[in-house]
C-alpha cells in the first residue's frame, strides 16, 4: 500500500480540464476513439492546438501540447490506443495554409504546370488548389467524389465540399463550392 501511487490532486485535474480538456472534449464529441489510428490522433491533436493558437491567440502552446502528450501516453497505456508523434511538443508551431501568401501559391501552381509530367500536373495542381482554398486533410480528400463536382461541362467546374454524415469534416465551412482554376 505504501508503494502504490498518489492520485493526482484537484490542482492537477483542474490544470488538465482548463488547458486542454474542453477543447479536447469538443473535438472528439461523439466520436469512436477506440477504432482510431495514430494518423486520426494527430490530425486531432493538431487542430486542438491550433485552435488554441487560431481562435484563442494562444502564443505559445508547446505546455498544452506536452499535456496532450502526457494524456495520450497514459490512455495508451490504460486503454492500448495508439502512438503517436507529437511535433508541437518539440517545436510548438506548425505551418497552416494562411501562411503562404498568394503570390508564393501563384508560384507553385505556375511551377506545378510547368516541370510535372502532363498526366499527372491538372490532378497535382487541383490537389494543392484544393488543400489550399479550404484546408481539407489527407483523408478528407481521398473522400472525395465524382458526384462532389458540379459543372463538368462547363468552362469552370467547381468542387462541393459537404459533410459527410459518417466522416466528420474538419473545415470551417459547412457547404462551400471551390471553382477549379489552376491560373
Amino acid at each position: 500500500m505504501l508503494s502504490r501511487e498518489a492520485p493526482p490532486n484537484n490542482v492537477t485535474i483542474l490544470k488538465y480540464i482548463k488547458t486542454i480538456g474542453y477543447e479536447w472534449l469538443y473535438f472528439t464529441k461523439a466520436q469512436p476513439l477506440d477504432i482510431w489510428s495514430e494518423e486520426e490522433f494527430e490530425e486531432l491533436y493538431e487542430d486542438i492546438l491550433e485552435y488554441k493558437a487560431v481562435v484563442r491567440n494562444n502564443t505559445d502552446i508547446g505546455y498544452s501540447a506536452n499535456l496532450l502528450k502526457s494524456m495520450h501516453n497514459f490512455a495508451k497505456s490504460k486503454y492500448n490506443l495508439p502512438s503517436v508523434n507529437f511535433q508541437h511538443a518539440k517545436n510548438g508551431r506548425r505551418v497552416r495554409a494562411e501562411l503562404i501568401s498568394p503570390q508564393a501559391y501563384q508560384a507553385i501552381i505556375t511551377q506545378i504546370l510547368g516541370s510535372v509530367d502532363i498526366l499527372e500536373r491538372e490532378m497535382f495542381a487541383l490537389l494543392f488548389i484544393l488543400v489550399y482554398r479550404t484546408g481539407m486533410r489527407k483523408k478528407e480528400l481521398l473522400g472525395l467524389k465524382y458526384n462532389d463536382i458540379e459543372g463538368l461541362k462547363a468552362a469552370t467546374p467547381s468542387v462541393v465540399i459537404s459533410p459527410i454524415a459518417i466522416v466528420q469534416l474538419r473545415l470551417k465551412v459547412v457547404f462551400a463550392a471551390f471553382p477549379y482554376l489552376p491560373s
